[in-house]
């Protein structure tokens, strides 16, 4: 059983090209990234190296500005990640804690084969818009899907008994080993999961954490009738 609403925008990705760790939308933006910034790069140390040849005072004054220049770059940076991922995902979390007391919380990140195995389940996602970050909440009888944040949206909904049983192992994703949930659907679709439910986990699972939301979520399919 599955369900979804929620306007759009705010649903669980269809199985496109981008799932493909080797296609990600993701990956073009930062070989740009780079193409800007060692030419870039290269022109400053050959100004702080012609600086230094012509006065060690006036070499020291261009290194001086040179790391007050980066230093607010890495300020402003880390300020948009905090504000555009952590703080709108910590928001989520803490409304989806207050919805459900009870239930285990986390933050969920898209990672390769997580949009394609969830619409396996959910065949009416197909289609929707792809998000990086996604609430999740289990409880006994499966895990619901969460977008947004004011309120919380669900989003989707998979039940244990259509999962089989599933493993901890470490999959590559951006180019980075990440440790991940991998299940296969009764229908013979993987679907890899990555959670969190530290404060600012970003939905990259820990070892640890991995092993544990396997072992929990095989005894809960065995419960729902599914080897």
């Amino acid at each position: 059983m599955a369900e979804a609403k929620g306007s759009r925008g705010s649903r669980v990705g269809s199985p496109k090209a981008e799932d493909d760790d080797s296609k990600s939308t993701q990956r073009p933006k930062n070989l740009g990234a780079a193409w800007v910034s060692i030419p870039f790069g290269l022109v400053v140390l050959f100004k702080m190296i012609s600086s230094f040849t012509d006065s060690p005072v006036e070499g020291i004054r261009v290194l001086a500005v040179v790391g007050v220049v980066f230093a607010v770059f890495f300020v402003l940076y880390f300020g948009v990640v905090f504000f555009a991922i952590q703080l709108p995902s910590q928001c989520r979390s803490d409304a989806l804690r207050k919805m459900y007391p009870s239930e285990e919380v986390y933050v969920a990140r898209n990672v390769v084969g997580f949009a394609t195995g969830i619409v396996a389940v959910a065949p009416e996602l197909s289609g929707t818009n792809r998000h990086e970050y996604y609430g999740l909440v289990t409880d006994d009888l499966g895990f619901t899907i969460w977008s947004g944040y004011k309120p919380p949206v669900k989003v989707g909904t998979v039940r244990w008994k259509q999962l089989q049983s599933g493993t901890a192992t470490k999959g590559k994703y951006l180019g980075r080993q990440r440790w991940q949930a991998s299940f296969t659907t009764t229908s013979g679709h993987p679907l890899n999961m990555s959670l969190s439910r530290r404060l600012y986990g970003t939905g990259r699972f820990s070892q640890a954490e991995a092993d544990s939301f396997v072992r929990r979520a095989n005894d809960r399919i065995k419960l729902n009738g599914v080897s």
